[in-house]
């Protein structure tokens, strides 16, 4: 399996668990970064910049071969429930506009066939959260990225920072789970 721009001990070093993982593999991750599509219709892997490290054993990110943390690895084969929820915004009013989000495996080609869902940001809306789950087979070292393309560069996953009334606002929310 080729390694593209990762290392072992993941994003986070403290979340490697080690050798020997023991009980069953979860992580949460999140990321506090407004993410930008520069290019309409182009594939996008959604980052991940942060952890709830207490709430992370045996599930870790890795960068991509951008550089960027993209890649929810796992150390233990099994059958994960990958959840998500993520932040879009629009950023100008007009046309509704497309955004496509799907699952993709281990590299550039491993696009997971029928993990593809068409959401519409219709032009009078400012927000929209798109939130599902997949379960996924997943061998040891295994790892899979969230993928999302737009019809539109005005349209972006948002952060928001905390403030008086509410707390931050991540632009992506990641939960791992080994199920079986």
């Amino acid at each position: 399996m080729a390694r593209f721009g990762c290392n072992d001990i993941g994003f986070f070093g403290n979340l490697s668990g080690g050798s020997a993982i023991t009980g069953t593999p979860y992580g949460s991750f999140y990321d506090t970064t407004i993410q930008t599509a520069t290019l309409p219709n182009t594939a996008y892997s959604m980052k991940l910049n942060s952890s709830d490290s207490p709430s992370t054993s045996g599930v870790i990110i890795t960068n991509n071969a951008q550089g960027n943390p993209t890649q929810i690895l796992v150390k233990q084969k099994g059958i994960y429930n990958l959840q998500f929820s993520a932040q879009f915004q629009r950023l100008s009013g007009g046309q509704s506009e497309t955004i496509d989000i799907w699952l993709r495996k281990n590299d550039n080609t491993g696009d997971l066939a029928n993990t593809n869902t068409h959401v519409s940001i219709q032009a009078n809306q400012i927000y929209i959260v798109t939130a599902w789950n997949f379960f996924v087979s997943l061998n040891a070292n295994d790892f899979v990225e969230l993928i999302w393309a737009t019809t539109s560069t005005a349209i972006e996953l948002f952060y928001d920072s905390a403030n008086a009334l509410h707390p931050a606002t991540p632009s992506l929310i990641v939960t791992m789970n080994k199920v079986s």
